[in-house]
């Protein structure tokens, strides 16, 4: 046999042929038995094969698993690290059953689960194996009559979705246990709590009980209702554990896992090893972290406000014209905030929100007749408000093609020189409606902020511009204040045709 790091010696569409043959019941006898060859033989091979069948049914114990994989591959069965389920987990009297179509969908992920143990090749952590093998009380009843926990309440024109193993699989009521599979579009679920998830095809999405889903592949906004405290959602990588917040999280198909909290506050459970201590993390308004597949996390630097967008009646993404902002980074190494920049296409208007970090402080004209018409359309930067006392700060926004790049200075303190070098003062000015605002999960004493126009604006700021004629990164330095009292500068771009 081959060692488990061994070059991959098969051809991948062959081998994407065979899973594909034993998924729908096709596979013959010589063709399973080179599949289980390939799959015993091969780190690569297994690493392939779950990526591509993991995320094709939920998981739904250990003990199943080690069942139905005892009858593929009876010597992987065997490993002492094959994890061991307390006596009140185990499925007790289960006799095996005829392989269909559908359990073979729970069988492929079940031998997922299985070679990952055996060739030590880790996709889902020990916890999240767990969450899985031992379920809390409110999941596992199924004795209880089914009660709707959920329903689907609208979706995009195009969205194609259906619930997996389901001869109703279009019934807008969602009960314990249905598994929600959305192959384009977007669809929205509304929980009897008030809780509203928006699901982004393509995506696979579990209902385990009112207070509880899973994760297994794509994109889902969610905003958590009042008294619906302690949502959570399982990943691949972590457990997302709601505080009443509006947030992100996208799952790609080899289980890497995207948190981006919008408004609020979560606790991230997360192992960073196979077997490693549990860790908790929480992570505030603006802030986001990456788990690859190796649990491993990061920082996301920048987002753009269309990937998490749960708009279902607008197709803006369609009807905006290209972006001109790509990316935005910076270069400091923040080992305490998971900050991310959010560039907004074509968003910039009245009461915007301006900050990441800040749930109400607003882009807003100073008197009624509005903000400078120049900037009104055109693609924005959410900076941190923390950032602004920040000496050795320095921003790189890329741009896309030539544009007149504007930068919203806090009339509070001096220009810096790199503003006055290479940006010019148009004399037009901008305000920030501040409001309350959160900060490490404390929400400050404010007046709520105003509406529209010339409306209750605590801040001035001028409008400086530079006309960049070709694509490419622009640098931007520090505010260089020597106090606090002041924002953080925004940052927009609009094409170069437009007049000021």
């Amino acid at each position: 046999m081959a060692e488990a790091g061994s070059p991959i010696r098969f051809n991948q569409e062959q081998l994407r042929r065979l899973i594909s043959a034993w998924c729908d019941g096709s596979i013959g006898d010589e063709e399973l038995e080179q599949l289980q060859s390939e799959l015993k033989q091969s780190r690569e091979a297994r690493a392939i094969y779950i990526a591509y069948m993991g995320v094709h049914a939920g998981i739904h114990g250990e003990v199943a698993a080690k069942e139905y994989l005892q009858s593929v591959v009876p010597s992987f069965c065997d490993s002492s690290d094959w994890p061991r389920p307390a006596a009140s987990d185990a499925v007790s009297g289960r006799s095996r059953r005829a392989t269909t179509n559908r359990q073979r969908l729970a069988f492929a992920a079940f031998i997922a689960a299985g070679l990952t143990v055996a060739a030590a090749f880790v996709w889902y952590p020990r916890t999240a194996r767990e969450t899985v093998a031992r379920p809390p009380a409110d999941i596992v009843d199924r004795t209880a009559p089914p009660t709707v926990l959920a329903q689907v309440v609208l979706e995009t024109s195009d969205c194609q979705w259906s619930l997996d193993h389901h001869s109703d699989a279009q019934r807008s009521d969602i009960y314990c246990n249905d598994m929600i599979r959305v192959a384009r579009g977007k669809l929205r679920l509304t929980y009897d709590n008030g809780t509203v998830l928006t699901l982004h095809g393509p995506a696979l999405f579990e209902v385990i009980s009112d207070m509880r889903g899973r994760a297994l592949l794509g994109k889902l906004t969610a905003k958590i209702a009042k008294g619906a405290e302690g949502f959570s959602v399982l990943t691949p990588r972590a457990t997302v554990i709601d505080l009443g917040t509006e947030l992100g999280i996208e799952v790609d198909d080899a289980g890497a896992t995207d948190v981006v909290v919008f408004e609020g506050s979560v606790d991230l459970n997360y192992q960073l090893e196979e077997g490693g201590a549990e860790q908790q993390r929480r992570l505030f308004t603006g802030e986001a972290m990456r788990f690859d597949a190796y649990g491993t996390i990061s920082r996301i630097v920048s987002i753009s406000d269309q990937r998490f967008s749960d708009d279902l009646l607008t197709p803006v993404a369609n009807s905006l014209r290209p972006a001109i902002i790509s990316s935005v980074r910076d270069n400091i190494q923040r080992e305490t905030a998971w900050n991310y920049y959010e560039i907004v296409r074509a968003g910039m208007q009245e009461d915007a929100r301006a900050f990441v970090d800040r749930q109400s402080h607003e882009w807003n004209g100073t008197d009624p007749s509005g903000m400078p018409k120049y900037l009104l359309g055109g693609d924005y930067v959410k900076t941190f408000n923390n950032d602004k006392c920040r000496k050795d700060i320095e921003i790189i926004v890329t741009l896309e093609e030539p544009c007149k790049l504007y930068i919203l200075f806090d009339d509070r303190i001096a220009a810096p020189l790199w503003l006055r070098e290479n940006f010019r003062d148009t004399g037009d000015k901008i305000g920030v409606d501040g409001g309350p605002w959160m900060y490490n999960g404390v929400l400050s004493q404010g007046v709520a902020a105003g509406a529209g126009a010339g409306v209750s604006v605590d801040d001035v700021l001028s409008v400086w511009v530079r006309e960049v004629e070709s694509p490419g990164p622009v640098r931007l330095g520090a505010t260089e204040t020597p106090h606090d009292d002041l924002n953080m500068y925004g940052i927009v771009a609009v094409p170069l045709a437009t007049d000021e």
